[in-house]
């Protein structure tokens, strides 16, 4: 997992780590990414973006990036969660299913269960 700060600034970094890794599962949080950010800023080719931005703000979000091929689906949670902020993703391979995702806090929002 990376914290991106802001994908659309740090995405030759992102696209540069996947280039020379060859992963195919990539968790990003603190994305910046809101429904205005044009795609250009944060999709990057072989993969596929699932993502959950904040819903009051423009900051935040959490993402996944999920290599084309793989099969994939975003894991709906039955209640929307504002804090943490959480991205699930269902990973099928062969026969199995597996939970990849990312989950983020912002240390300045207090959280209790």
């Amino acid at each position: 997992m990376c914290s991106s700060d802001l994908i659309p600034h740090h995405y030759d970094e992102i696209v540069r780590i996947l280039s020379e890794t060859g992963v195919d599962i990539f968790a990003v949080s603190e994305t910046f990414v809101c429904e205005k950010t044009p795609k250009m800023f944060y999709e990057i080719p072989g993969y596929k973006f699932i993502h959950k931005g904040r819903t009051m703000q423009s900051r935040g979000g959490v993402g996944v990036y999920v290599k084309h091929g793989i099969d994939c689906k975003e894991i709906k949670l039955c209640k929307e969660v504002i804090q943490p902020e959480i991205c699930f993703v269902e990973i099928t391979c062969k026969h199995t299913k597996l939970a990849v995702g990312v989950i983020y806090k912002s240390p300045l929002i207090s959280y209790t269960l």
